[in-house]
């Protein structure tokens, strides 16, 4: 008996990529007996039911795949071959070898999480580390190595980010801003080695912790009001607004003419205003940690 496997480079293996009815290996059968004990019965056992044999004319017999292979879920089948002849008592030879499943690129990269979230302060280092994700890739070889990239967006932050290629580690790449964009979120592409590449997408959602990082501002250096008279207390003759919104942005506002009151009371005693004449209110505006 002897057995020829069909694989390029003649070991036993096959790909898991095969479809059902692919050869695997030729066997030939030669008994030197004569007359009926010359006829020899061929059979296979073991695989589980993946291979199987058949012959035209019971001299070479070949042994095919019969369903379908995933190496990531078995990657070796033992199979063992015998022949038996015609004879009293009968004899019988058998060969028995194990067959290895090569792999394919049938498996995407995945990633631990689909999403990812993490909070960082507004104002860090360029380099300072942001968070690690990852992917595994069931496939072996080059087909299971990922590689990490920040997909480029028109409205994505990834400018904002850098990512090791390797280890999926993170980093900020330049300066923040929470007043430009509060929550920056960049996409992760893990793609692997394989031919043709296989790849799948995680988010991963960056919320920045505001610091104090901006003076007011006022929309104009100078404001010029009218009002009559014994108007009542309380009353509102000019608005101010300030800029940036921030948690930091709470304003207290106080009066250069008399800086001991507060601005916002000269308009809820129960003072009356009793002259015309114009005056000039210089206004001072100051945040929890600055005064301008």
């Amino acid at each position: 008996m002897t057995i020829i496997f069909l694989s390029e480079d003649g070991s036993p293996r096959i790909s898991e990529g095969a479809q059902a009815g692919q050869y695997v290996a030729r066997i030939s059968v030669t008994d030197p007996d004569y007359g009926e004990y010359a006829n020899v019965n061929v059979s296979l056992e073991g695989g589980d039911g993946k291979f199987a044999l058949t012959t035209k004319d019971s001299i070479i017999y070949l042994i095919y795949v019969d369903q379908v292979l995933d190496r990531e879920e078995r990657d070796s089948y033992d199979l063992r071959v015998m022949a038996t002849d015609s004879g009293t008592p009968p004899l019988r030879a058998e060969s028995s070898f194990t067959i290895q499943v090569t792999d394919v690129n049938d498996n995407p990269p995945l990633f631990d999480q689909q999403a990812y979230r993490q909070t960082i302060p507004e104002v860090v280092y360029p380099g300072s580390f942001v968070l690690q994700v990852t992917a595994r890739d069931k496939d072996q070889g080059p087909n299971g190595d990922v590689r990490y990239t920040l997909l480029k967006g028109k409205n994505s932050h990834s400018d904002w980010f850098s990512i090791d290629k390797v280890t999926g580690i993170i980093t900020t790449a330049t300066a923040l801003d929470f007043e430009s964009e509060p929550a920056p979120s960049v996409t992760v592409v893990a793609t692997d080695n394989g031919r043709p590449p296989l790849s799948s997408t995680a988010k991963v959602d960056i919320v920045l912790q505001d610091v104090n990082d901006n003076t007011p501002v006022f929309p104009s250096n100078f404001y010029n009001a009218s009002i009559k008279e014994n108007t009542p207390a309380g009353t509102c003759f000019l608005e101010l607004f300030k800029r940036p919104c921030s948690p930091y942005g709470d304003f207290i506002l106080t009066s250069r003419l008399r800086p001991n009151l507060a601005l916002h009371e000269l308009f809820l005693t129960d003072r009356r205003i009793v002259s015309p004449t114009e005056q000039t209110l210089w206004v001072v505006g100051r945040n929890k940690n600055t005064r301008v």
